[in-house]
């Protein structure tokens, strides 16, 4: 595995840590190593070094155990957390866990660290990835939002089923003369002169036709009837169809 994976290593000064840090080598060849002996410097710590996982021991789990996990946790909720202390009982570890610890071992068996160590980096790059997908998720959104909004063509976002606007841009708001808060309310089939069965069966099947136009009639909010050209098609946003 990567040698420049940073490991943040918290204990008391009483501790005997070298178990710790053999198993730590089995996995990371020549790993960088940050040791914390003082709670107080933890926090201070994290904004320094930015670990890629950080190894937390107690000789027994005291409160000061929970803390430190959501120390770590609201400094980067990335960063996986073990900790590393003394048997205790089962409402204990289901505490510390709680608080967003990713494994949890007795200090007794120093052989399950390998184990976690890899657990946890594998979990920690697959939660990067996800994050950074999601990041480009949400900025190709925004990039369509604004693009939808500020079209010179009139758009309507609808929902296929029950033919509710989700959003319409600004030219259809003024074309029809409904604010864009009112479209919210309204159905697809509210504009048409035609039954919802007609309605919505014409916009699917433009869809399944690839997109071809279809002429039908709307009114407008003060009344008048007009003749409208439609072209539908499929907008999938995080994996809901429109």
């Amino acid at each position: 595995m990567s040698n420049n994976t940073k490991i943040l290593l918290f204990y008391s000064p009483s501790d005997e840590i070298h178990l710790i840090t053999d198993e730590i080598k089995k996995v990371i060849e020549s790993p960088e190593i940050e040791h914390v002996t003082d709670f107080s410097e933890l926090e201070r710590t994290l904004h320094k070094y930015n670990p890629s996982i950080a190894v937390l021991l107690f000789q027994s789990t005291v409160k000061n155990a929970v803390s430190s996990v959501k120390i770590v946790k609201q400094f980067n909720q990335l960063i996986p957390v073990i900790v590393i202390s003394d048997p205790s009982d089962e409402a204990t570890v289901i505490e510390v866990m709680k608080a967003g610890a990713d494994d949890y071992i007795h200090r007794s068996h120093p052989e399950k660290i390998e184990n976690a160590i890899i657990a946890a980096l594998s979990k920690r790059s697959k939660d990067i990835d996800r994050e950074a997908a999601l990041k480009i998720l949400i900025h190709n959104e925004a990039r369509y939002r604004n693009f939808f909004r500020e079209h010179p063509a009139m758009k309507l976002l609808i929902d296929p089923d029950s033919g509710q606007i989700i959003e319409a841009n600004i030219s259809a708001a003024k074309f029809y003369g409904y604010t864009i808060s009112e479209f919210k309310t309204k159905q697809i089939q509210e504009l048409s002169i035609y039954d919802s069965v007609t309605v919505l069966n014409g916009l699917r099947q433009s869809v399944f036709l690839g997109g071809r136009r279809i002429v039908t009639q709307h009114k407008k909010a003060n009344g008048i009837i007009v003749d409208v050209e439609i072209e539908a098609g499929v907008l999938v946003q995080r994996k809901t169809e429109f």
